[in-house]
């Protein structure tokens, strides 16, 4: 061997640069992400729907084209909603030409009496605090009681949003699932 081959062999091979490092971490951390993703969807396809959110009316929290994962009740309401979450439903009007599942926050649960004034809700006559609203709500409602098995639904933009201030409280039968994850668009995927 000469000694320009031996002088090649003995040289350290160049290591890798911490920014190098960096993205390949960035890189197999996604990767580990969207494959426990993925096999979350599917191990769970019995109970998990993608759906796309076709309108405005979750805005600024869901945007249209938004794809959320939604786990499905299918009639079982051992958990029951809760003040807060996005929930998917089947609209009690469905004669408007509009879709008939969509996507909304329950606000009000069983029991409770539901107003809109001053330009907030209000529970059982108290003012509600709702940090994911982008402007006041510009409408009133009277007081309302809910009945045992009713929900009231609204739509984060509250001024142009199809939903209870409109067709009234969601029977607890027309409850499809709970919405507990944004897939797309990528750069905005997250739990709801």
């Amino acid at each position: 061997m000469s000694d320009a081959a031996n002088a090649g062999a003995n040289e350290p091979k160049p290591r890798p640069t911490r920014k190098l490092r960096s993205k390949l971490l960035v890189a197999v951390g996604l990767l580990c992400l969207v494959g426990g993703l993925t096999w979350t969807l599917i191990a769970q396809a019995s109970s998990v729907r993608l759906y796309e959110v076709p309108s405005l009316s979750m805005s600024p929290t869901i945007q249209p084209g938004d794809r959320i994962a939604v786990r499905l009740t299918r009639g079982d309401l051992s958990i029951p909603p809760r003040r807060g979450e996005l929930w998917i439903f089947v609209m009690p009007q469905t004669n408007l030409g509009l879709p008939s599942e969509v996507v909304k926050r329950v606000i009000g649960l069983p029991g409770e009496t539901i107003a809109v004034q001053n330009g907030k809700v209000e529970i059982d006559g108290k003012p509600m605090e709702e940090p994911y609203l982008g402007a006041a709500i510009n409408y009133t409602l009277p007081a309302r009681k809910l009945g045992d098995t009713e929900y009231f639904m609204l739509g984060d933009k509250r001024n142009g949003s199809l939903d209870s201030s409109v067709f009234g409280p969601v029977p607890a039968d027309r409850l499809i699932g709970r919405a507990i994850y944004r897939v797309w668009p990528v750069e905005r995927a997250g739990g709801l």
